[in-house]
């Protein structure tokens, strides 16, 4: 598996959004009763976790009895997307949301941007609840809503540049490659794990949650490349009127 750490893409301005949302996702991890009890943890998650069949049903399913009532299933589809299982969990989300979410922000803008992410993690997750319409395991994470990111980042930037770590032999490598490359990658090693016959069930990853909403950030990437303003064909030849000022040359890229 490959870990990106950077890529070479400037962006024009701050990802204010994307690093909200990091913090955001930090702060509800924090909160998470991740080192409490076993009733604790399961209570969490039952209230926050996007159950399959709850979705379907539309409404929950018998709650532990130690636990609290009260759950919202609508609430918990979205709300599940800024809950992760462990530290693990969330920072290979994080790092991949800030990897490649500033430059998705730039060129979508902020609520667009907001728009793809949820859009995403809501694609991602009901193709896995179509696909699992009766499993009672909550899907957490927010790995569906960033593959939405992905997948965007692919169709409006395959040639950037991505510095990434490869492992070979135990031993992690620098490598640089085209984010098309690195992506492509990624995005066939989520199409294998959800085609293994386990299942999430057995292997703890919604890889369909995935799948879904990187195919999403395609679709939305390609939208959002054609109104992209390119810069003019070059000419032939010129005349001196043609060289302009420095302030109609600049189109803003």
């Amino acid at each position: 598996m490959l870990i990106p750490i950077r890529d070479v893409n400037p962006t024009r301005r701050r990802p204010w959004l994307t690093i909200l949302l990091i913090l955001l996702d930090a702060a509800v991890f924090i909160r998470e009763p991740i080192m409490a009890s076993q009733p604790a943890r399961i209570c969490f998650f039952w209230r926050w976790g996007a159950v399959p069949a709850e979705l379907i049903r539309g409404v929950p399913l018998a709650r532990p009895p130690f636990c609290q009532p009260g759950k919202d299933v609508l609430v918990s589809a979205v709300g599940s997307m800024f809950v992760h299982a462990s530290f693990f969990h969330i920072l290979g989300n994080m790092l991949y949301l800030w990897v490649f979410g500033n430059n998705v922000e730039d060129t979508l803008g902020r609520l667009r941007f907001l728009l793809l992410y949820l859009a995403s993690g809501l694609a991602g997750l009901a193709l896995h609840t179509l696909a699992n319409p009766t499993s009672r395991v909550a899907v957490v994470g927010a790995s569906g809503a960033i593959a939405g990111l992905l997948g965007a980042y692919l169709v409006l930037f395959p040639r950037a540049r991505v510095l990434a770590l490869a492992p070979i032999f135990f031993v992690f490598f620098p490598v640089e490659l085209p984010a098309a490359v690195l992506l492509l990658f990624w995005f066939v090693l989520q199409v294998l794990g959800a085609l293994e016959p386990l299942g999430a069930e057995a292997t703890q990853v919604a890889y369909l949650v995935h799948v879904g909403g990187f195919l999403t950030g395609v679709l939305v990437g390609f939208l959002a490349r054609r109104k992209i303003p390119r810069p003019p064909p070059p000419t032939a030849g010129w005349e001196p009127d043609d060289l302009g000022t420095e302030e109609d040359t600049d189109s803003g890229w």
